[in-house]
């Protein structure tokens, strides 16, 4: 059933236009800031206990009413879980994004391409010669942290698992409210359980792209540790789509072929692993 309702929320993602304005966590933060305020002098709140102490209570009430209408209102068990997942997404559309990027390289609209990147990239300015590599290499890890780990904890955990990293994501930006060893406690955490989809979505790039290339640059440093998360999908990413432009400028509709071969990919990739995610339930051994 979860595989189903990760195609629903994908496909609802893909088709209902942008879901950025309903995904409001400001009420986490808030929640964040009171119980700092009540428990910061604490040794253990400014580490992973703090954090697991601040999303435990909306978890548990998630968990109970998912548990709830399971029993009793399947259907409305159903709506809640697509609605969790689609909640969970984010913090910015990628699919949305990328689109606009494509637009704006086929029409020369320099200050959109400008302004899309830096949201893709977190970067405001760059050399046009490191600008189609920064573009895919965000494709690949926004893909991987805000799809496919969400994907993947929800299909071990449901809708308490997407609500999981998402939180955990709200929770990792340093705030002048909370202590800095709690954002790094939050990021940590994040970073751990980024680590077993991490690796997963690099090998769905390797088989859904070119496997020796992809297998030639990945190396065993980034197999091993959750801070190389982000350097493995994208040193998979870029092997598998064989990119040998590093440090070139491109034209624009070089770049936009490199662009839209980096979103086949990525979609690909996915595709891959909920293939595997069905067998799986029809073998019984996922839910």
């Amino acid at each position: 059933m979860r595989l189903i309702i990760i195609v629903i929320a994908f496909l609802a993602e893909q088709h209902l236009g942008s879901l950025e304005r309903w995904r409001d966590w400001r009420w986490l933060h808030w929640l964040a800031d009171k119980l700092h305020a009540a428990f910061a002098e604490r040794s253990f709140w400014a580490g992973s206990l703090g954090v697991i102490a601040t999303l435990a209570p909306p978890l548990l009430v998630a968990k109970a009413v998912f548990n709830y209408s399971h029993e009793h209102m399947w259907l409305i068990w159903v709506l809640l879980q697509v609605a969790a997942l689609l909640y969970s997404m984010g913090p910015h559309d990628l699919i949305n994004l990328v689109d606009r990027y494509v637009r704006a390289l086929k029409g020369g609209d320099t200050a959109d391409l400008n302004a899309t990147a830096a949201e893709l990239t977190g970067q405001a300015e760059f050399a046009a010669e490191q600008r189609p590599q920064a573009v895919l290499e965000s494709i690949f890890t926004g893909a991987n942290r805000r799809l496919f780990a969400l994907y993947f904890w929800f299909a071990v955990l449901g809708g308490v698992g997407a609500l999981l990293m998402r939180g955990l994501v709200e929770l990792r930006p340093v705030s002048t409210s909370r202590t800095l060893g709690f954002s790094h406690a939050a990021d940590r955490l994040h970073a751990l359980m980024m680590w077993f989809p991490t690796r997963l979505f690099a090998l769905g790039f390797a088989l859904a792209g070119s496997l020796t290339h992809t297998f030639d640059r990945w190396s065993v440093g980034q197999t091993m540790h959750a801070d190389e998360n982000d350097n493995l999908v994208k040193t998979a990413g870029l092997g598998a789509l064989q990119f040998d432009r590093a440090g070139q400028a491109l034209t624009a509709e070089e770049e936009r072929e490199w662009v839209e071969q980096a979103r086949g990919l990525v979609g690909r990739t996915l595709l891959v692993w909920l293939t595997v995610l069905g067998l799986m339930t029809l073998a019984g051994w996922a839910v």
